[in-house]
């Protein structure tokens, strides 16, 4: 046997080892379903790859919208726009991307609470009429504040038809890092 084929361990099996059990399970199930599976692999790490992108996506249009990095998004601990983009993020997420509220809380560091209740009243809110003028002091349950206050609402209204008009990878987002400390 040639010596060269067992140079590479992966999680503590050698190529040669990774070949029987692929070949052992081609003889089990046949060829067609383990090639199936291997597509559906394939798609899964195609899906994974479109949820990233949109996810940077979105952090980066709002950047742009606050004037910040994406990167504060995330890690910053400060109050007032960044915490509004923050939100911004946290029901965007909700909205676009295959995530559950603890994806998202452990995103931003937070109590899957905390994004559950933030999320479900910008709901309440988003559907809430509107007065015209744009500000309103009107809260739901006092709990409404940052959504109508500094013009959140129409923000979100900027930001999210910008996510929907732009398509994902447009060149306006190529080079803005997500990390970092900007």
């Amino acid at each position: 046997m040639n010596a060269n084929l067992k140079y590479s361990p992966v999680d503590g099996i050698d190529i040669v080892s990774f070949v029987k059990f692929l070949y052992k399970g081609m003889n089990k199930f046949g060829p067609s379903r383990v090639i199936n599976k291997l597509k559906e692999f394939d798609s899964y790490d195609h899906y994974q790859n479109e949820q990233r992108e949109l996810k940077d996506r979105i952090l980066n249009v709002i950047a742009d919208a606050y004037k910040i990095s994406p990167y504060t998004i995330l890690h910053s601990k400060k109050r007032g726009k960044i915490t509004q983009a923050k939100v911004m993020a946290m029901v965007l997420f909700n909205n676009y991307l295959d995530v559950r509220f603890k994806d998202i809380a452990l995103m931003f560091g937070k109590k899957i609470a905390s994004v559950r209740k933030r999320v479900s009243v910008f709901k309440k809110v988003d559907n809430y009429p509107r007065p015209a003028g744009g500000e309103s002091t009107v809260l739901i349950n006092g709990d409404a504040k940052i959504f109508f206050n500094m013009g959140f609402m129409e923000k979100y209204e900027q930001i999210n038809n910008k996510i929907k008009s732009e398509p994902l990878g447009s060149d306006t987002d190529a080079n803005i890092p997500l990390s970092g400390t900007h």
